[in-house]
């Protein structure tokens, strides 16, 4: 379905309160049959706090808020592994950013509580020594409440009120729930210069009529609502302010709608992005989100990669990709009928990586649909997904009913079809096997991470107390210390060797430290320093997103 408005332009408050109060008066009372759809069971924001503060309770769990959203709610931090959070080399898992997907904040959670009752067993014992895992998965919590509220309905925004259509107004053209099932569905009004038909396959979907096949258009299609202001647009400066998720700086949408004001806006979008950068020993993240680079890594394309300002994947990351996407389709059962969702500007996953220098991964985490579409949900395989529905056993529609509409008071008006969140947000018992494929992958990119220690340690005596060092550098781990991007990016941290003297000691040749790009995995380098005297000498390796290795000398 494809959303259609009215034109128009005039807006005043008095319009809006005589609208408002004038919906209890049109609205014909309705059968309980339209209240037969599912409850999907997510959390709000309450009992995720309560879920992760359960979690907290155990000593290899900590607990933080790293930010505060438009509305006051904590943007919660789980922390898996002892210490301090910028001492071992960690993963992130970030979920809510888009506040439209529900699902992935429940499958960070998932994930989270089951690997709370695993962490006895020796797989994790040995992965929580040397690295930390991060959950973030609620970063947008005010728009995540839309699906808990009275009446659902997408919004992606959080609780800033927002001029949505720049009118010098802010929430003026609320949605409303007229068939009083609790979702904002959809309005079919019988038009014969609309564009859609009934479908011969399901009669409760609309489907474009299509003039070859001698199809005329029996209705137009327009979320349901009212316009309050009577602009000729409904819903259209609903609640909600701003989608983090387009707020993020990397390709930033200027005057987008719920863009924000400038990049990184909103408390919730620096609160994120703080947390990557005050973290630098976070070496990747997967984002549970409404894109898809996993089944469909990203390829290297010279011309974008090589703009002044980096729009491409650089080719050596771009070969990183492709392995961890290999991986991916190995771990998760349903990836080959994974979608293809392109990324949008201003979002997180992509800011993290062409911006913060880490890799960035990203997915849905789960689908009813290859041909599912998220841009806009008019656009799903509407077909695809209520046979889905069907097969499964879940209840996705609203059956339509006729309302009197004062906004078409000589037209038949219909409200009905299928609820929002349904393409990506199945209820919440379909996401067990997901959360823990998704566990057992992030697990083993994380066993996958790089891995430097030092080889060929050598040790020679050159005569009149002058010694050769030699230390190489071999990266036994699958990954490369951090991406080719991060070459380029101040704030990444280099493989960082230096040479420690003790006194009367002199430093002959070689540098006392040696800094070096990214280091492939298998690959190696080489140093070495010439040292006149006698005594200890060290030589340390370290790096944020490695474990710290040190050779130790006696010299003669």
């Amino acid at each position: 379905m494809r959303l259609f408005l009215l034109p128009g332009r005039l807006k005043t408050l008095s319009r809006l309160i005589n609208a408002t109060a004038l919906i209890a008066l049109f609205f014909l009372p309705l059968s309980q049959t339209a209240l037969a759809q599912t409850d999907p069971g997510y959390s709000n924001h309450e009992q995720r706090s309560q879920r992760l503060q359960k979690l907290a309770q155990s000593p290899q769990i900590t607990l933080s808020s790293v930010g505060k959203s438009a509305a006051d709610r904590d943007l919660w931090l789980l922390q898996f592994g002892s210490g301090e959070p910028t001492a071992k080399p960690a993963l992130l898992v970030v979920a809510g950013v888009d506040g439209a997907h529900p699902a992935g904040t429940e499958l960070a959670l998932q994930m989270a509580e089951q690997l709370a009752t695993r962490l006895n067993e020796s797989e994790f014992q040995d992965l929580l020594a040397t690295k930390t895992l991060f959950f973030l998965p609620a970063a947008s919590p005010d728009a995540l409440e839309q699906i808990t509220r009275n009446i659902k309905t997408v919004t992606r925004g959080n609780d800033k009120p927002q001029d949505d259509d720049r009118d010098g107004n802010r929430d003026e053209d609320m949605v409303e729930d007229l068939n009083g099932d609790g979702w904002i569905t959809w309005m079919r009004i019988q038009d014969a210069t609309g564009e859609y038909i009934a479908s011969t396959e399901d009669p409760r979907l609309m489907v474009k009529a299509d003039p070859a096949k001698g199809e005329n258009g029996q209705y137009r299609l327009v979320q349901e609502g009212r316009d309050n202001d009577q602009d000729g647009q409904f819903n259209e400066d609903k609640r909600g302010g701003v989608n983090i998720d387009r707020n993020f700086a990397f390709d930033y949408p200027i005057f987008a709608d719920q863009s924000g004001d400038y990049a990184a806006s909103e408390t919730e979008t620096r609160a994120v992005m703080d947390l990557l950068y005050m973290h630098p020993n976070i070496y990747a993240v997967l984002t549970f989100g409404p894109a898809n680079n996993l089944t469909n890594p990203p390829s290297y394309n010279a011309s974008a990669a090589n703009q002044r300002v980096v729009k491409g994947v650089l080719e050596q990351d771009a070969a990183v990709h492709k392995t961890v996407s290999d991986l991916y389709k190995e771990l998760i059962s349903t990836s080959k009928e994974a979608p293809k969702l392109a990324q949008s500007g201003g979002n997180f996953s992509q800011t993290a990586y062409f911006h913060g220098g880490r890799f960035s991964l990203i997915t849905p985490g789960w689908w009813a649909t290859p041909d599912s579409s998220w841009a806009k949900e008019a656009d799903m395989d509407e077909e695809k997904l209520a046979q889905w529905a069907s097969e499964n056993d879940v209840e996705i529609f609203a059956e339509w009913q006729s309302v009197n509409h004062p906004d078409f008071p000589d037209q038949q008006v219909e409200v009905g079809g299928i609820q929002p969140f349904a393409a990506f947000n199945p209820p919440v018992s379909f996401l067990a096997t997901s959360a823990t494929e998704h566990l057992a992958f992030i697990t083993k990119v994380a066993e996958n991470m790089p891995a430097v220690s030092h080889q060929n340690v050598r040790q020679e005596s050159l005569g009149n107390g002058v010694h050769r060092i030699t230390v190489a550098l071999l990266n036994e781990g699958q990954l490369p210390t951090n991406t080719e991007l991060g070459n380029r990016i101040r704030w990444n941290q280099k493989l960082i060797t230096e040479i420690s003297l003790s006194g009367g000691q002199q430093l002959l040749s070689g540098r006392k430290v040696q800094l070096q790009d990214a280091l492939g995995a298998g690959a190696s380098v080489e140093y070495s320093w010439l040292v006149s005297g006698r005594g200890e000498v060290s030589v340390e390796t370290k790096s944020a997103t490695i474990a710290t290795q040190t050779s130790q000398f006696n010299l003669r």
